[in-house]
């Protein structure tokens, strides 16, 4: 086992570590933030804490920049309860996916919601290139937005790859070759000076979904990304899982292991290519896809078996929620999978009548952004939520 600290993606200069948020601040901006605006009274029925603890929470979160405390609110007899609601632009983040032929950067503020985004895509792919021009973005979304630097609380990127032994360096695929078994997170840290988080680009898009798609109802759920290659994660309890180094949820491998086809982009290229549908690249397919092509049906049918496999050990390893399909795939795509898919009966009859509980297979509720968004929402999971 090794020995790493829990920190290992994440490097974060001294001078903007603050004191972190306690466990009861967290419980309290994830309530405001999900609720709206609301009351301290109705704080204190939702948690069901006393006043006095709301009070002192709210007022320290008040101090913080965070939130802000209006008027007093009467609901019923009693004494007026001041209303309290998140100040959204107190703290921004950006965030960069960067996969074999595709760059995006987003900034969102605290309460998730999207201030720009950009694509950044370039034909090396190489950080030269590719870093300057997400510092640009930076610069222009703050200014766009008439917000201080010093609101750009951490950035995030999500990078296609698996992680090494030692939790930090990603072994990206080739075409990467730039980005590949290096300390990323130090290397941005120093040139953004600011926290700089990285991960592996399947579970950036779930941290995104989690945050701000099916996480609203969904808590527990398994997300199969489906891009240049096939990757996976898991989310328990709203809780990206990591496992030892970071590659949990890996499913990339399963279904060639077991003699299915490999769900990706260039597989569905080469059915429409066969199909007399000339499609160039990944890219082109994106930028001209067609749901009449024919094909695309046929695509379908032949990858929703080894993904109902993979739904199905998700359901059985992991009781989750829901299974979550996402990615790059256009999104006609992606429904026409989910409603292809059919996750396999177990030997077990049902019992008493009832079958054992399944869950919902469902498509992702962010678009291709998705892993930009997780990246960037990574910092606002590990400081504020």
């Amino acid at each position: 086992m090794i020995d790493r600290p829990a920190n290992a993606r994440l490097w974060t200069p001294a001078t903007v570590q603050a004191r972190p948020l306690s466990a009861r601040e967290r419980q309290v901006l994830r309530l405001i933030r999900a609720g709206g605006t609301l009351t301290r009274s109705q704080i204190i029925k939702h948690l069901d804490l006393s006043g006095p603890a709301i009070f002192r929470v709210t007022e320290d979160l008040s101090a913080r920049g965070l939130i802000e405390i209006g008027e007093g609110v009467a609901h019923g007899r009693g004494q007026p309860s001041s209303s309290v609601r998140l100040i959204a632009d107190s703290v921004v983040t950006a965030g960069l996916s960067v996969m074999t032929d595709a760059a995006e950067a987003v900034m969102i503020n605290l309460a998730g919601e999207m201030l720009a985004r950009a694509n950044l895509a370039v034909d090396d792919m190489a950080r030269a290139t590719i870093l300057p021009a997400f510092q640009d973005f930076i610069d222009q979304s703050l200014e766009a937005r008439g917000l201080d630097r010093t609101r750009l609380g951490g950035i995030g990127v999500g990078l296609s790859g698996y992680f090494m032994d030692d939790g930090v360096q990603i072994n990206t695929p080739t075409e990467l070759d730039d980005w590949a078994l290096i300390d990323l997170p130090s290397l941005l840290g120093r040139q953004f000076k600011c926290p700089a988080f990285v991960e592996n680009i399947a579970r950036a898009a779930a941290i995104g979904e989690a945050l701000l798609g099916v996480g609203s109802w969904a808590p527990s759920f398994g997300f199969i990304n489906v891009t240049a290659g096939l990757g996976g994660a898991i989310v328990i309890d709203g809780e990206l899982m990591r496992g030892r180094i970071g590659n949990a949820g890996e499913i990339g491998a399963i279904p060639e292991m077991l003699g299915y086809p490999k769900p990706d982009l260039p597989s569905l290229i080469a059915t429409l290519r066969a199909h007399d549908v000339h499609v160039t690249a990944i890219r082109d397919l994106l930028e001209r896809y067609d749901e009449r092509w024919p094909g695309v049906d046929v695509w379908v049918a032949r990858m929703a078996p080894p993904l109902s496999l993979i739904a199905a050990l998700m359901q059985h390893l992991l009781d989750v929620d829901a299974v979550v399909i996402g990615g790059r795939l256009p999104r006609p795509v992606i429904a026409q999978l989910v409603a292809a898919m059919r996750l396999p009966p177990g030997p077990t009859p049902p019992r008493r009548g009832l079958a054992k509980p399944a869950p919902q297979i469902v498509p992702a509720v962010l678009d291709s952004t998705a892993a930009a968004v997780g990246a960037a929402s990574a910092f606002l999971k590990h400081q504020y939520f």
